[in-house]
């Protein structure tokens, strides 16, 4: 199972902690569930990825997950885990022009980057890939 950076949740308050995780259940129904999936099914899996990151996730490593045919936002583009982009709009945590490494494609248009070993979502609208 893929360990979180404390600072992750740290450097965020608990209501954008808990924002984050739903954004990225929301869009990861998008991409993988049904044209109208529920706002129940939303809270749940926030609920889950909350778990995850927190490291209070009850799944067995070695329990199989199921995995979705669908292609993430990730993969549309060819991008994969430890691909580097420059970041193209600044933020509270990064600037444009610093360089990441995307660590997690987590399923969402907002999969997981690590500048100087700190661990963000973020947006893919806001890198290009780093040739």
């Amino acid at each position: 199972m893929f360990s979180y950076e404390t600072s992750v949740v740290d450097n965020l308050s608990l209501a954008e902690f808990k924002l984050q995780c739903f954004d990225s259940a929301v869009n990861y129904l998008k991409a993988h569930g049904t044209e109208k999936s529920s706002f129940e099914e939303c809270v749940e899996l926030s609920k889950k990825i909350e778990e995850f990151v927190l490291g209070n996730d009850e799944t067995e490593e070695n329990e199989e997950i199921e995995e979705s045919p669908c292609e993430s936002p990730c993969e549309k583009l060819g991008y994969k885990e430890g691909d580097k982009f420059i970041i193209t709009k600044s933020f509270i945590y990064y600037k444009k022009g610093e360089v990441v490494t995307l660590v997690t494609d987590n399923g969402s248009h907002t999969p997981i980057f690590n500048l100087n070993n700190n661990l963000f979502y973020m947006s893919l609208d806001n890198v290009k890939p780093f040739n």
